[in-house]
């Protein structure tokens, strides 16, 4: 592509100095053919009839004919010359014209390619967006089962209980991410707009991230508030992914839509049904983290 286009710049640059010596050759000539015409007839029709009448203009000739002939003949080849150059420029102007066409059609067919695959992969994305929700509440239900999860664990480590630290580290942990959506993501990705890929792609991102962390838990070295801003985000990434559903079901734009610090105490809340609560001022931690987390929506 890179030569191609090196190409047709050092063409259109020859073309265009070509046009430019042609335009001046023409001019040239022109000039050239309006001075001998100028001179050859005052000299050779003008001046001999006003002086001697049309007898001495009959003389003139007569005494000149060579030089007539020559004249002639001058004037004859600038004549050709001039002709040649016109239908020359006649000859390039239709080549333009093909070539303008030519491109023109090239690009009306690169066009309708594009519609073509465009279209293609709408079709197939409208095929594979069904799919989508059943992927959605997978990755929903691990996350929602980790942040209940997480909540137990905040309180057991406020109540210091070692025992149901070691336990409820231990359910996290044997909770595994679900299968069977990345066939899902990856085709919805390819196939979807940018604005649509970069929501998805943020849930696969944010998934894996999520999960290393759960993996990481060691009920030996727990740090009271990596743990407070894990439930923090896992909430933070609830939301993220309730944001996709109308899309999924409905093909709706996707709107994050913000959330106040009163919706985050409230979702976690709504965890565990109310049978362990984290109210407002609590903890300076927790409030800093969700004020943060706010904030970023």
């Amino acid at each position: 592509m890179e030569w191609s286009g090196r190409t047709v710049h050092v063409k259109m640059c020859v073309s265009n100095s070509y046009e430019g010596f042609t335009l001046y050759i023409n001019k040239f000539l022109k000039v050239c053919a309006t001075l001998l015409g100028c001179i050859y007839i005052g000299s050779m029709v003008i001046q001999p009839l006003c002086i001697g009448g049309f007898d001495n203009l009959m003389k003139t000739w007569r005494e000149w004919q060579t030089f007539n002939a020559g004249m002639i003949a001058i004037f004859a080849a600038i004549i050709s010359a001039y002709i040649a150059l016109h239908l020359d420029k006649s000859a390039r102007q239709r080549e333009a014209v093909k070539i303008s066409e030519s491109r023109q059609n090239e690009r009306q067919k690169l066009r309708a390619e594009k519609q073509a695959r465009d279209e293609q992969r709408e079709r197939e994305f409208i095929a594979a967006r069904p799919f989508l929700p059943a992927s959605l509440t997978l990755i929903h239900e691990y996350v929602e089962l980790i942040s209940k999860d997480l909540l137990r664990l905040y309180a057991v480590i406020k109540a210091d209980d070692e025992n149901d630290l070691r336990r409820y580290v231990a359910d996290i942990k044997f909770k595994n991410m679900p299968s069977g959506y990345q066939g899902v993501f990856k085709e919805c990705i390819t196939l979807s707009t940018p604005d649509v890929s970069k929501h998805l792609a943020y849930i696969l991102v944010h998934l894996q991230v999520f999960s290393s962390r759960v993996e990481s838990l060691d009920p030996q070295h727990l740090d009271k508030r990596n743990l407070g801003e894990m439930l923090v985000d896992s909430i933070r990434f609830l939301f993220k992914i309730d944001s996709m559903f109308d899309f999924a079901r409905e093909g709706l734009p996707i709107k994050d839509i913000h959330r106040t610090v009163d919706n985050y105490y409230s979702r976690i809340n709504r965890l565990l049904d109310y049978q362990i609560r984290i109210e407002r001022g609590e903890n300076k931690q927790i409030d800093k983290f969700i004020d943060s987390a706010a904030r970023r929506d």
